[in-house]
């Protein structure tokens, strides 16, 4: 099956790189739910004006379960917690977790029912957003599993950082190419 890879416009204005950065995220995510035999997969990014998380891409994520998550407050949901807390995050069964309560609407209207976060950090710790992978089935993702989240996590922030043309950052000046 080819997953459906969604691209975000809200997203891709903070996340300005080139095509070909945008088209290695999509990779990124996708490989990053293969490897953990997820049903779904996003990457978040942070809107630090307005302290939430918004989609820069998804994949295989309803359309529906997006839109009932609405833009994520840092702090909130599974992703939310993970980037405020500069922490992995798990959410095991959406439907009975307290924590998840503001989304659960989120998993009652489509069939993803548990994930896993895994905060993006710039090189000075600054956020960028998650990772996470989502499943159908209530889920707690395995040790490696976090450790391979959090090496694609470590490869995203790399990748962001370095093919950026411009990236606000919480902890100084937007990056600028560089000639070369």
């Amino acid at each position: 099956m080819t997953p459906n890879v969604t691209f975000f416009p809200e997203g891709r204005q903070i996340i300005r790189g080139s095509d070909a950065m945008h088209s290695a995220m999509g990779s990124f995510i996708s490989l990053a739910m293969e490897a953990a035999g997820a049903d779904a997969a996003s990457f978040f990014v942070v809107d630090e004006a307005r302290q939430v998380l918004v989609p820069y891409v998804t994949v295989n994520l309803p359309e529906a379960y997006v839109a009932k998550c609405g833009p994520v407050a840092l702090g909130d949901q599974c992703c939310g917690r993970a980037v405020l807390h500069k922490q992995q995050w798990i959410v095991s069964d959406m439907l009975i977790d307290p924590l998840f309560a503001s989304a659960k609407a989120a998993a009652e209207a489509t069939p993803i029912r548990a994930a896993f976060s895994t905060p993006i950090l710039g090189t000075s710790g600054y956020r960028i957003g998650s990772v996470a992978c989502h499943f159908h089935e209530p889920h707690t993702p395995s040790t490696s599993d976090l450790i391979r989240n959090k090496l694609w996590a470590e490869l995203i922030a790399h990748t962001v950082e370095e093919n950026r043309e411009s990236f606000p950052r919480a902890d100084g000046p937007a990056r600028t190419p560089t000639a070369a």
